[in-house]
């Protein structure tokens, strides 16, 4: 029998690593090193094919070739964690983070240094009008109001704060301060959670035990996380009754903009002049308690999904 073109030959274990295809052994050129070249063969010629497996993506590859990897699906979780570092306080303060959920991922919550302050906006001078206060640095609260990135140089603002439903005779919040209900963030968290139970339904009706195991553990490693770093803003307070001057302040960003704040002075104290820090709910004790069992919870849930079916 003639050479089927030049490239004609024959496989040491045709049943494992050749394809018939109408009568012919067809095979990819990466096998060529187990191939023997011959010119005739007793149960047909075998044609090695570039084609067979360098497709964009696999599909029906066998058991001994590549398939599908996703080891790579742990370093989303790293990016996804640092991206949402900046929100954290936010999530840990809402209620809503206290429920089991897989957003965000618990690596993400998993801090071993309790901050006792919040981050302020540094290169801004703040300047009491009256009082003579002066401070280099924004506090928290006050920079959402103001928005100091956004300030054009050369830019003038004025703006007069005040409590908003407070009661008008004493002056004072009514309200303490917490997260708005319904806010951006625990929209998400709330979603999370709904995906997390839809996730746990789904392992149930599949009856995968251990990406049901893994969903749970992991949505429980969430909301332990979250029960350590949970807390609420404490604001500086004029704890003495005295007179005391208006508290209008002036603010200067480093590219020369200028913001005028009129308001009374306890305001003023609470978002400018004062300190504004967490209060946690738990002791420090109690937080590595919880952080031991997150812990624990992750890396069970890790091993419970290495191990879950294809579906999930």
């Amino acid at each position: 029998m003639t050479a089927v073109q030049s490239r004609v030959v024959q496989l040491q274990d045709r049943s494992e690593n050749g394809i018939c295809e109408n009568g012919i052994y067809i095979c990819s050129r990466r096998l060529q090193n187990s191939f023997r070249v011959t010119l005739d063969g007793a149960q047909g010629p075998l044609r090695v094919r570039d084609n067979v497996e360098t497709g964009w993506f696999p599909t029906n590859l066998d058991s001994e070739e590549s398939k599908w990897h996703f080891d790579i699906l742990i370093l989303l979780a790293v990016i996804g964690s640092s991206a949402t570092q900046k929100h954290m306080p936010a999530i840990t303060a809402s209620p809503f983070g206290l429920f089991p959920r897989l957003l965000p991922a618990p690596e993400a919550l998993l801090d071993t240094i309790r901050l006792y302050r919040l981050s302020s906006t540094p290169n801004v001078d703040v300047v009491g009008v009256y009082s003579g206060t002066v401070l280099t640095e924004l506090n928290y609260f006050a920079n959402p109001l103001h928005k100091i990135e956004d300030i054009q140089p050369f830019e003038f603002r004025s703006c007069e704060i005040k409590y908003n439903g407070s009661d008008k005779e004493k002056g004072e919040p009514s309200n303490t301060d917490r997260i708005k209900p319904t806010s951006f963030l625990n929209v998400v968290t709330i979603l999370s959670i709904f995906i997390s139970v839809g996730l746990l339904v789904f392992a149930g009706v599949i009856h995968d035990d251990v990406a049901l195991i893994g969903v749970g553990t992991m949505a429980l490693s969430t909301s332990a996380a979250s029960l350590s770093a949970y807390w609420s803003p404490q604001l500086s307070k004029q704890i003495v009754k005295t007179t005391v001057p208006q508290g209008d302040l002036v603010i200067r960003t480093r590219g020369g903009g200028f913001i005028v704040v009129r308001g009374k002075e306890n305001v003023i104290c609470e978002l400018y002049t004062g300190m504004d820090s967490y209060k946690y709910f738990f002791t420090d004790k109690i937080r590595q308690i919880f952080l031991a069992m997150s812990t624990l919870l992750l890396m069970t849930s890790v091993i419970m999904f290495s191990n879950s079916s294809e579906k999930m």
